[in-house]
């Protein structure tokens, strides 16, 4: 059976046994949310991936065109608008997206956003914003746990596809952190695990999981729709502390947990999200 246009967008942004996959089996809007999903990855792997320059700022362009037009014509597009039931949600929705792409755009034209000031901004856009539209939540008021919980899974998919991204010549963390530890850039190679790598390595997968516990620990009283969100985040944690234990996985192209232990733990978190959500109320 020949596949869709929308379903090999989709099957190439969330795997089948993903985490992603998994979490999304107990969202509340899992069409819309796996065309936001879809629309991410899609503009990760553009700036990311992409060698020509040019060409990518020509796409980034065209994509800034689909989501402020008023006719897409991306299918994936095309599924999330055709999701969205109010013109108040649409506009929300786009501002948010156009922001996240904002973000992955700022990797083109203006390289690695390893210096402070540059570094928060592209983890408010591609992690906090990025939770926000996920969940349905408007920038307009302050959602801290949402926010908190995007950046901390921004933060941690650097270091997940850190030998990706400084091959593709992008540093993505805080350069201050990383002087302070004696480390350079050069350093961020594959297998090459010095002692101050390593040190560095695993405080700032301390400070992330300490981010994600916390944000994660509020979200259900805070936000109790974003259920996905709270499923998605118990997954990537215990992928952390995975990580934690044995760095050499990060020399893995595609580092990820079992599909079957990814069911159980969104299962599990599913139904932790709503007793904390029974509680609450």
């Amino acid at each position: 059976m020949t596949e869709s246009p929308i379903d090999v967008w989709t099957s190439q942004a969330i795997p089948a046994g993903s985490g992603r996959y998994y979490a999304l089996l107990h969202c509340n809007s899992p069409t819309q949310s796996s065309a936001i999903l879809s629309l991410i990855s899609i503009w990760s792997k553009l700036c990311f991936s992409n060698k020509e320059m040019d060409a990518a700022k020509k796409q980034i362009d065209w994509w800034q065109a689909e989501l402020t037009g008023d006719n897409p014509q991306h299918p994936v597009t095309q599924q999330l608008l055709s999701a969205v039931t109010t013109t108040g949600q649409r506009s929300q929705i786009i501002k948010q997206l156009t922001e996240v792409l904002l973000g992955y755009s700022a990797l083109v034209t203006e390289g690695s956003p390893s210096r402070a000031d540059p570094n928060q901004l592209f983890h408010h856009r591609t992690g906090a914003v990025a939770a926000l539209a996920l969940t349905g939540q408007p920038d307009k008021n302050v959602h801290y746990s949402v926010e908190s919980t995007g950046i901390a899974l921004s933060q941690f998919r650097c270091i997940r596809h850190l030998h990706k991204h400084v091959s593709s010549g992008l540093l993505c963390l805080p350069l201050e952190e990383m002087e302070a530890s004696n480390l350079s850039p050069k350093e961020l190679l594959p297998g090459q695990y010095t002692d101050n790598l390593t040190h560095f390595l695993y405080s700032r997968l301390d400070t992330i999981g300490q981010q994600l516990d916390d944000a994660l620990s509020r979200l259900p009283a805070e936000c109790p729709d974003a259920v996905f969100l709270y499923v998605y985040g118990q997954l990537q944690a215990t992928l952390l502390q995975k990580i934690r234990k044995d760095l050499t996985l990060l020399d893995q192209p595609d580092i990820r947990l079992s599909p079957l232990r990814n069911f159980w733990i969104a299962r599990k978190a599913a139904r932790q999200q709503l007793k904390l959500r029974k509680r609450e109320a």
